[in-house]
């Protein structure tokens, strides 16, 4: 009992998160992380941060972040750990995913990185899309001609023993085209592993370019590795909810939640989030404007975005969905924080170092999610990893 106390005392840690000053990394430069995962994966352990890492290069103020070469770099999924999830404690260690490096083909442009724990295989499993034309994703997925980037899409695959890595990389990856309707380009998605250590996927399938998605979940194979055919989908959801997915579980409710258009451009787009009472459905949309300012039910088109001052979208978060934290709290609870990247609007200009908006969730006892208010800071008791 006293050890157990002990423990309680030396774990805690309030912990205030700013969403007017940059996050650090430990060597206090702006952190170069982002449209990632933070989990923890074992009690009294560290924080893992497993997000990309963008390119230096002056992006800033466009509404269509797509019209630019940086995102479509060769950019790279590395590890970050920190002890309690503080600006300037993030580590930088191992990569994931390094364009021409150990198997990983050299032509793709990454985005949106996501690990998850296969409690059957005890590994440890990556994603990263592959959205850029990459040469190696299967046939029937093609990219068209968006931001010029031809060819075909996919999702990439990597395993590691611990979550820090090293990392192996397993292919290449993306559903039955048979099962989603008219071959069309893979969009965001997101990863989820349930109570019962299956695992599943959601994401966007563009069947006509960024003015037609669809949303879907599938269950995925029990290496986490591939696609199976158990899927829920098209998900009913706001014309315009296709980007900056995140999905989770709280309670009795599975939560998914769909940014609107911005290809990480200024503003962001907005949130939309579906609950549902198992990862596969049934799916009913809960509110298309938890970003106060932006009903994406309302939009009337996605290229170019409508967002911003005078359109009909003007989120309050200026982000773009990024991920949604369970925090573990000192007196064994949990915060759910939503998080969002605040593309083109680093202090240096640099799209390496945009920012990201942190908002705590409140929920309601029937499973509402009250809408965002903006805050520059908020505090919270973290549950810290263990000295």
């Amino acid at each position: 009992m006293l050890g157990a106390l002990f423990y309680w005392v030396t774990s805690a840690k309030m912990v205030t998160f700013s969403n007017v000053q940059p996050r650090l990394d430990a060597t206090g430069e702006i952190l170069n992380a982002h449209d990632g995962t933070t989990r923890r994966y074992a009690v009294g352990g560290e924080f893992y941060y497993h997000a990309m890492s963008y390119g230096l290069c002056n992006e800033t103020g466009k509404i269509d972040g797509c019209t630019g070469d940086c995102i479509w770099g060769p950019n790279t999924a590395w590890t970050w750990t920190s002890p309690d999830l503080s600006s300037g404690s993030w580590v930088r260690g191992a990569p994931i995913f390094i364009p021409g490096e150990g198997g990983v083909p050299s032509d793709c442009g990454f985005f949106r990185a996501q690990v998850v724990f296969n409690a059957a295989t005890g590994l440890y499993v990556a994603w990263v899309n592959a959205g850029a034309g990459c040469s190696i994703c299967p046939g029937g997925y093609p990219r068209g001609n968006t931001s010029g980037q031809e060819g075909f899409t996919c999702y990439l695959t990597a395993t590691a023993p611990a979550p820090y890595g090293p990392w192996t990389y397993r292919g290449a990856t993306a559903p039955n085209a048979t099962l989603t309707g008219p071959p069309g380009w893979l969009g965001d998605y997101s990863l989820l592993t349930d109570a019962d250590g299956a695992g599943y996927a959601i994401f966007t399938h563009g069947i006509d370019g960024a003015e037609h998605r669809n949303t879907w979940v599938f269950q995925l194979e029990k290496d986490f590795l591939s696609f199976s055919d158990a899927r829920a989908g098209p998900l009913v959801v706001p014309f315009y909810g296709t980007e900056g997915l995140s999905i989770f579980h709280r309670g009795e409710l599975y939560y998914a939640f769909l940014s609107g258009c911005s290809c990480a451009g200024l503003y962001g787009g907005g949130v939309t989030y579906l609950t549902a009472p198992t990862p596969l459905g049934p799916w009913t949309t809960r509110s298309a404007a938890l970003d106060p300012g932006c009903n994406m039910a309302k939009q009337t088109a996605c290229e170019p975005p409508q967002v911003g001052p005078g359109q009909v979208c003007n989120p309050i978060s200026g982000a773009q969905g990024n991920f949604v934290i369970e925090m573990p709290l000192a007196d064994g609870g949990a915060q759910y924080v939503w998080t969002g990247d605040r593309w083109q609007t680093a202090p240096d200009h640099l799209l390496g170092h945009d920012p990201q908006t942190w908002f705590p969730l409140t929920f309601a006892d029937n499973g509402d999610i009250l809408p965002f208010t903006w805050v520059d800071a908020f505090s919270v008791d973290i549950d810290a990893a263990a000295k």
